[in-house]
């Protein structure tokens, strides 16, 4: 669904006047929301969907999430209260009392140390009084404030507030469809100012749209010392262990070693496939790495903190192939993001099929070859030499948990194509012909993804045995019960 988040955008009906009202849902919106809209419908939809995405990972947010949420943010102001009391515990034994203070009046100016004693007598009085603060007493108060200070908190959610049908969830489609039921209407003065009139005006913040609407690109902005560099390949050295866009669908598999230095890196990434992404090195030089999915490819971060990752699914400002970084695909690529970043783009860094690269240098490293031995008519060695040939750098193994994406993560029950097939001869479920065909032995739940060209085959259906599920793609089987073409893009007619 989220896939589609922005084409649902740009689907909509803009409107180019300053006034709005909702027709359905006026209680949704505040005055300040439905100038946004009025001004432009599309840009205050990239922001929500951007909010919605970062907060319902897997397309549907719930109140459940929402409390999580809460929950988590009385954790974090408790930490704060008791962290500002506890800087007083000057001799470190757990208990804030007269010795410290005596020690923290050679440190501190007089004004100020009474002002923490007044805070700390405070903290005192809601617990026991007896003239000093423990720790439980410390944890006891600030969690009892931070949770009335998140009580006090009157506005609704930015998401919670489009479950309108009070089902205690909320998908994209609902926000769609609260947005769009605000009407814009023309003001007569704006329909009465001519063009020879109408002063260009520039734009507020760095986030500028490109000459039109449907032209947009809008993205986080980087700090003023941050290098901006725009990553453009594909990954297929690897195949990884865990699918980033669904079972059916390949995902390879590359590592990014961040190379030292004292600049922040603020990265825009975009990959002509789906793939997940090995952080390691100086990993915390990443100000921000913007992930830009198109062509319904998503991608997996590894190594990085949730809040140096954001997925974009714009298509105006980042193609997933610009050939070379001197063509014009990157140059207008380059244009389009230095109206939207503020700034110019430091770096084009284009690497095809490979494994490992460093950045911000953009230098790849050395290719695995192995001595692999064409002439051997052993079929088992024929068909591990071609998934070493393609995959010198086999499987890269990766935990669920550990990655960061914009859709679900799903460990393979059964790995793409070559790699599927040799799970699978593995496990007793295929045998092997010597013409290299594959004879299906036993139930298989579905076929490999990816069997296209030379990744497809023949399959012989042993009598009794289920036709497995899922796309064969370029595969044929053929059924030995009939000796008949059973399926297959290639069956005879």
């Amino acid at each position: 669904m989220k896939n589609k988040l922005l084409s649902l955008v740009a689907c909509l009906v803009l409107f180019d006047a300053p006034y709005a009202h909702a027709s359905e849902t006026p209680s949704i919106f505040s005055a300040t929301e439905l100038k946004q809209i009025a001004k432009d419908r599309e840009r205050f939809l990239v922001g929500l969907s951007h909010a919605f995405k970062r907060r319902a990972a897997d397309g549907v947010f719930t109140q459940s999430m929402l409390d999580m949420e809460n929950q988590w943010s009385v954790a974090k102001a408790r930490a704060m209260l008791a962290a500002g009391i506890l800087q007083y515990d000057f001799n470190s034994d757990g208990i804030i009392d007269d010795k410290d203070y005596e020690s923290l009046s050679a440190l501190m100016p007089e004004r100020r140390l009474m002002k923490a004693q007044a805070a700390i007598s405070k903290i005192d009085e809601a617990g026991n009084g007896d003239g000093k603060v423990s720790f439980e007493e410390l944890y006891q108060y600030s969690s009892e404030t931070a949770q009335h200070q998140q009580d006090q908190k009157k506005r609704p959610d930015s998401l919670m507030r489009f479950d309108t049908n009070h089902d205690g969830k909320v998908v994209f489609e609902e926000i769609l469809k609260a947005v769009h039921s605000v009407q814009v209407t023309q003001s007569p003065s704006a329909k009465e100012t001519s063009v020879q009139d109408a002063v260009p005006q520039k734009p507020k913040t760095k986030a500028a749209a490109v000459e039109t609407k449907e032209q947009a690109c809008i993205l986080p902005q980087p700090s003023e010392k941050a290098e901006i560099i725009y990553l453009n390949g594909s990954a297929s050295k690897a195949l990884s262990s865990v699918a980033v866009n669904g079972l059916e669908d390949e995902t390879a598999a590359a590592m990014i070693n961040i190379e030292s230095g004292n600049r922040p890196l603020f990265i825009i990434s975009a990959f002509s496939g789906s793939a997940v992404l090995k952080f390691t090195g100086d990993t915390s030089r990443i100000e921000k790495l913007v992930v830009s999915e198109l062509g319904g490819k998503r991608q997996g971060i590894v190594g990085l903190k949730a809040n140096q990752v954001e997925f974009t699914a714009q298509e105006n400002c980042a193609p997933p192939y610009i050939g070379s970084p001197e063509s014009g695909k990157a140059q207008l690529a380059e244009s389009r993001l230095a109206l939207a970043l503020g700034h110019a783009v430091d770096k084009v860094i284009v690497a095809r099929a490979f494994h490992t690269i460093g950045l911000p240098s953009g230098a790849i490293g050395e290719n695995m070859r192995w001595n692999l031995d064409y002439r051997t008519r052993d079929p088992r060695r024929i068909i591990e030499n071609k998934f070493r040939d393609f995959y010198p750098y086999g499987v890269e193994q990766f935990e669920v948990n550990d990655v960061i994406a914009s859709g679900k993560v799903t460990a393979y029950d059964i790995l793409p194509h070559i790699a599927g097939l040799i799970q699978l001869l593995d496990a007793g479920s295929l045998g092997l012909t010597d013409d290299e065909y594959f004879i299906i032995k036993k139930p298989i739940s579905h076929f490999p993804a990816g069997m296209y060209g030379t990744f497809g085959g023949t399959f012989l259906l042993e009598e009794g045995v289920p036709l497995p599920a899922g796309n064969p793609g370029h595969a044929v089987v053929y059924d030995l019960a009939t000796g008949k073409c059973h399926e297959g893009f290639f069956c005879p007619q």
